[in-house]
């Protein structure tokens, strides 16, 4: 509840710069991870992306300025310990509009504002956001294949690296599956899964 976003100056109509002030204020900053969705009113995604060990959301769109966009992040860091000992999982909800104004000389202004300047809150505090959500994967550390389980109904699953780069993504994917990941780099990974408008984040090790 210590978190929160801002517009970044250089935002304009077709494009948005988001910064995320949980980057710098949750340490070790390496293992912070983001999984950025952005939505129109209807609920038609406009942007989504995990970005590993970045404070900042960067995109360009042609969503027109006279509409609100719904900004959802997950800020998971399960290195970095809270007072009870529990790892990070903080949800961060709010909308976004173009705000106009006119300068002292006449000059019309706009720039993109957040409405309610909404603080994070603790996953384990919402009902119904990803602690329901069937997810597992094994073994971990893993060498050739990772099985995923998944909720009997059909979710995305992207796998994301440490340095936050896309390894693999499926759509439309149902219960339990097997993932080859014989090629992937020995290293730490993060396994996405989205369903709707929830999200869970595990991790696992490559060998």
């Amino acid at each position: 509840d210590q978190l929160g976003m801002s517009v970044n100056v250089g935002s304009d109509t077709n494009a948005l710069s988001i910064y995320h002030s949980g980057q710098y204020l949750t340490h070790p900053q390496e293992y912070n991870l983001f999984s950025w969705h952005i939505t129109d009113m209807t609920g038609n995604t406009i942007f989504q992306d995990t970005i590993v060990d970045n404070a900042f959301c960067n995109f360009s769109h042609t969503f027109p300025i006279t509409d609100t966009m719904n900004v959802e992040v997950y800020l998971v860091n399960d290195s970095a310990m809270l007072s009870n000992g529990s790892s990070i999982h903080c949800l961060f909800q709010d909308q976004i509009y173009w705000e106009t104004g006119i300068y002292p000389s006449g000059t019309p202004w706009g720039r993109w504002a957040f409405i309610h300047g909404n603080m994070g809150t603790t996953v384990t505090d919402i009902k119904d956001i990803s602690d329901n959500l069937t997810f597992n994967i094994f073994p971990s550390p893993v060498q050739n294949e990772l099985t995923i389980i998944g909720p009997d109904k059909p979710y995305s699953l992207s796998i994301y690296n440490i340095q936050g780069q896309l390894m693999r993504s499926y759509d439309h994917v149902v219960g339990q599956n097997t993932v080859s990941i014989m090629q992937f780099p020995a290293g730490l990974y993060s396994a996405c899964l989205r369903v709707n408008n929830k999200t869970k984040v595990l991790r696992f090790i490559k060998n």
